[in-house]
């Protein structure tokens, strides 16, 4: 699941992925919220899930476009990528990108969430601790 989701970013930017399009299919946008459900369950009760839930659901919206869920996804994959490959840089990208996210579209229900997985997951990988706090 990991080497197709990085083939479907295609080492696409932040200012990329927060250009794409905002999803307008409802029935895909239920799908991605059920996962982002699924998302916060897993984490507690079956963790191994939890990548597989992540990558479909940064997949689903590079094919579709953006919603609210993709903010998780986008800061999800960035604590991915930080504390499990090592991939600093990258994982800064993705927080970078689920924050223009929030700026450009109109996602209120979502950024206090997203803003806390950034601050607490990804961005002290990369990030002065003053910064942080």
């Amino acid at each position: 699941e990991y080497i197709k989701t990085t083939r479907a970013l295609k080492n696409r930017t932040a200012e990329e992925i927060a250009c794409l399009p905002k999803l307008n299919d409802e029935l895909i946008i239920m799908g991605q919220e059920m996962l982002q459900l699924a998302n916060s369950a897993c984490y507690l009760a079956q963790p191994s899930l939890l990548p597989i839930i992540q990558f479909l659901m940064i997949r689903s919206s590079l094919k579709h476009g953006i919603s609210a869920s993709s903010c998780v996804a986008f800061t999800g994959l960035g604590l991915f990528l930080c504390a499990i490959f090592g991939k600093l840089k990258e994982g800064r990208e993705m927080a970078k990108a689920t924050e223009l996210i929030l700026a450009n579209h109109d996602f209120q229900r979502m950024k206090c969430r997203s803003s806390f997985l950034c601050e607490v997951f990804v961005l002290h990988w990369t990030a002065p601790i003053q910064s942080c706090l």
